[in-house]
């Protein structure tokens, strides 16, 4: 972080790691430079034996870190099992912020329990965000 006349100026870089095996080398490197990181897990596939082996190496390097469940649009997706596998693999202490609205392809949005919001996915791509109050999510069920 610089500052120039007041104004303070910040950088974020990032640096995404392969998942496979062949790269734990790499992966290793990238944890020792880092502030944080963004632990993405699929929410099909689950916590398998490379995300264990990355995060043994971001307790070792004391990274801290949040994980990511994506892929909620997909066939089987499930995050709670995702959530359930990260605290009992990983000894994660797991809680979810958001709450999916529908799953696969009946994904409609998420609560964010933060802010104690829905937001609703609105047109062919979702690419329009609406958000409202959760009473409103409730009676849309």
């Amino acid at each position: 972080m610089a500052q120039e006349g007041g104004i303070i100026n910040e950088s974020v870089n990032i640096i995404d790691t392969p998942g496979h095996v062949d790269f734990t080398i790499e992966v290793e490197r990238a944890l020792r430079v880092l502030d944080g990181a963004i632990l993405v897990m699929c929410s099909v596939g689950g916590v398998h034996s490379q995300y264990i082996t990355v995060d043994r190496k971001m307790r070792r390097y004391e990274v801290p870190r949040v994980a990511f469940i994506n892929k909620l649009d997909i066939m089987g997706a499930d995050p709670w099992k995702v959530l359930n596998q990260a605290r009992a693999k990983l000894r994660h202490h797991s809680a979810a912020v958001q709450v999916p609205i529908g799953l696969e392809e009946n994904i409609q949005g998420l609560v964010d329990l933060i802010h104690v919001k829905a937001n609703f996915y609105h047109g062919s791509n979702s690419e329009n965000v609406v958000a409202g109050d959760i009473a409103y999510f409730v009676a849309c069920i």
